[in-house]
């Protein structure tokens, strides 16, 4: 008896290609035989594509059995997975100015369908920070809108004459 699902499968993207068709997602046992072969089109494993309904047809390809009637089944494969951010250390300086400084600081963020993508703080890079400490928050977006947790640092000015 060949198996496949009853609805919709909805596959998560693995890259920015899309995901591949598993391989436990359809399968023919037999009372006699078994676990059977079993071959699709497109083949299981092959890569889907992102955003896109793909119409998987299976049938039974064991010669130990009659052909059975072939089956199909949609696939849908989506982006998900939010995007990682790059860890944020730390950063601290002296300001000669009295009031503190502009900083500057670098901010990444990978993401496993869109690579690289943008970084977003509530105080950007080359923001004034007034001396003392500020806790700046920062998070990523991806094309598919999943956003990254937010992640803190911590930017410490003091005066130039103040000791380490």
């Amino acid at each position: 008896m060949l198996r496949v699902p009853d609805r919709e499968l909805i596959v998560e993207a693995t890259g920015p290609g899309g995901a591949p068709l598993p391989n436990d997602s359809v399968t023919a046992i037999d009372a006699v035989h078994g676990r059977l072969a079993v071959a699709c089109d497109p083949p299981i494993d092959s890569v889907l594509p992102l955003d896109k309904q793909t119409k998987v047809t299976c049938r039974v390809n064991d010669k130990r059995v009659p052909t059975s009637a072939p089956a199909s089944f949609a696939v849908q494969v989506r982006d998900t997975t939010p995007p990682v951010l790059c860890p944020l250390p730390d950063q601290a300086g002296p300001s000669p100015d009295p009031k503190g400084i502009n900083l500057p600081f670098q901010t990444c963020a990978e993401d496993k369908v869109d690579g690289s993508v943008g970084v977003s703080c509530d105080h950007p890079s080359g923001s004034f920070f007034p001396r003392g400490k500020t806790t700046v928050s920062c998070s990523a977006r991806d094309r598919h809108g999943n956003r990254s947790a937010a992640s803190r640092f911590v930017v410490t000015v003091r005066g130039v004459d103040s000791a380490p």
